[in-house]
């Protein structure tokens, strides 16, 4: 990580820290990743969107929880052409 990068990363740590009370005491997982990308898409004010992508133990693909329509279209059309960031990260 070089110093232009720092600040994200320390937003990011931050991010998590004020999350974790809250994913804690949620009920759901849906609702705790509503709650996790709509922190994201404050704290990361340059996003278009913000989204969670799950995988189950077989493999399927599924966005949980997105800012926008946008997102959810962005992470079908990963999983139909099987590549985009999400899936680079689950590799």
């Amino acid at each position: 990580m070089n110093e232009t990068n720092l600040p994200l990363a320390e937003e990011l740590a931050t991010l998590a820290a004020r999350m974790s009370p809250l994913l804690l005491s949620l009920d759901s997982v849906t609702a705790a990743v509503e709650v996790l990308v709509g922190l994201a898409k404050v704290t990361i004010t340059t996003a278009t969107g913000a989204g969670i992508s799950l995988m189950d133990d077989q493999g399927h693909r599924t966005s949980k929880a997105a800012t926008s329509d946008l997102v959810l279209e962005a992470d079908d059309l990963q999983y139909r052409l099987d590549e985009g960031p999400c899936l680079t990260s689950w590799a």
